[in-house]
């Protein structure tokens, strides 16, 4: 799996986590909701996302390498 596919994956559970919050009443999860908002729009602007950063640390590997390598393999 690729760094921007777990990144998609991460966001969904945040901003799931933090809907679901606001539904059930907790008041933090517009929290969680305005800083998932406020990285997307620093990762938009800057092109830095410290989660993207530390995945590709770990040695996931982002998705062109992944299909470079596979076309490289034919």
């Amino acid at each position: 799996m690729s760094v921007e596919r777990i990144h998609r994956f991460m966001m969904a559970a945040v901003i799931g986590s933090g809907a679901g919050l606001i539904h059930y009443g907790n008041p933090n999860g517009i929290y969680i909701l305005f800083f998932v908002v406020f990285m997307l729009v620093v990762y938009g602007v800057t092109d830095f996302c410290p989660s993207v950063w530390m995945m590709k640390k770990l040695g996931i590997k982002p998705e062109i390498q992944i299909r470079t390598d596979r076309y490289q393999q034919k």
